[in-house]
Order: C-alpha cells, then structure tokens, then sequence
C-alpha cells in the first residue's frame, strides 16, 4: 500500500505456501495424485476450475460468433484486411473514423470468422482468412472501402485483400472501385441539387427547339459511347 508498510494478504500466503508445495513435489520423480490435485488446486485459484474456464471459453466464443454471423447478414460489403504493424493508437484512429461514418471494424480470429460466414450469402474465400485479420463493413457499400483505402494512403501497414458485396466476391480492384464511387448520402445531396434547380431553368430547356434538343441528346449519346 502507497506510504505504509506491505503486508501480506492471506491469498497471497495461501498462493505462497502453494507454489513451494508444487515445487518440492517436482522435486520427486514419483509424485502420484497428491501433485495432480496440488496443480488443480492452484489453478482453481488462479482463475477457476480447468472445466469451469474452457465452458466460459466456449461461452464467449458461441457469442463472438454469433454477433459477426448478424453483423454479415446486415451489412452491404465487408472488406478484408491485415494490419500486421498496425499500432494501438492508429487502429483506434480507424475504429474512430468507421463509427463516425456509421460502418465497423473488428479484428477476427479467422477459424471464427469463417464459421460466422456459414449460412449468409457473403462470397467471401476463405483464403483471405489468414494471418492478423481483421474486417470493415458498411449498410452504404461505399462507406467502409471509401474509409480503408483513406487510411492506407498515410498507413501502408494496413493490407486491403478483397471482400464481398452480397453474393458478389470483391477482389482488391473491385474494393478499389467501390472506395471511388461516391457514396449514398453524397448521391442523395447530388439529386437533391437537381432537385432544386430553379424552376425557370427547367421552363428554358423545356421550351428550347425540339431539333436542339435533339442535338444536345445526341451528343450526350456519343459521349457515353466514347466512354
């Protein structure tokens, strides 16, 4: 304790005396179920029965699994990535910035992820399962890719593989396209702009000549073409 004399709790004897006991029995070659039942007890001590631990482990995993199993069935695209050197700070940097845009970001044991996979429509290979995983995603397919590749720019730690848009397996240069499209909520404020254009405007263009109007559609039709 801070400014006072340290003074051993009974726990930390208890665990003392039980880590001496342990290490004479290892002393002996035959040390029989008196040892196993020492070991046992120890480790009761330290955190619960081995039983009791591996159904707790268990229990978490089920739930894990379960909450990425939703998260796929809800989501417009997930991306796929490694972050190997990816720091602390600059991992809750890009957590931050997902929220804030409304996608997500979880780094995932793979063997769970893969499990969660079964039973949505995801097209996913499981080959990008592997090494430091960790997945983005987003109701607005664009959102998530839009924010990964952002962050790539300034962290090249960070390993865009590929992903999935419903039943449509994404490679990197699909994942690359999605991050330049824009995304729903600049379409919205696009249409909106269209929306208002000033009624005069829209009177001008209606009342121009029709063979004008023709020539206007026309060259807009090659342009398509051209591109």
């Amino acid at each position: 304790m801070c400014g006072g004399r340290f003074e051993p709790s009974g726990s930390v004897l208890f665990m003392g005396r039980a880590v001496r006991q342990l290490w004479c029995s290892l002393s002996f070659p035959d040390w029989g179920g008196a040892g196993v039942r020492l070991v046992q007890s120890v480790i009761f001590y330290a955190g619960g029965s081995p039983n009791r631990r591996e159904a707790v482990d268990k229990s978490r995993k089920y739930e894990f699994v379960k909450e990425l199993h939703n998260v796929f069935l809800n989501t417009g695209v997930l991306v796929v990535a490694h972050y190997a050197t990816i720091n602390v700070a600059q991992m809750t940097d890009l957590r931050c910035r997902m929220r804030e845009l409304g996608a997500g970001l979880k780094v995932v044991k793979n063997r769970l992820a893969r499990r969660a996979l079964q039973g949505t429509n995801l097209d996913v290979s499981s080959d990008l399962f592997e090494g430091p995983t960790l997945i983005a995603y987003s109701v607005d397919p664009v959102i998530a890719p839009k924010i990964l590749f952002s962050f790539t720019k300034e962290h090249e730690a960070l390993v865009i593989l590929g992903g999935a848009m419903g039943s449509t397996f994404l490679d990197y240069s699909a994942v690359k396209m999605l991050a330049e499209l824009p995304s729903l909520d600049e379409l919205r404020g696009r249409l909106l702009g269209i929306i208002q254009v000033p009624a005069i405007r829209v009177a001008c263009v209606t009342q121009a000549p029709a063979a004008q109007l023709a020539r206007v559609l026309n060259a807009y039709a090659n342009k398509e073409d051209v591109a």
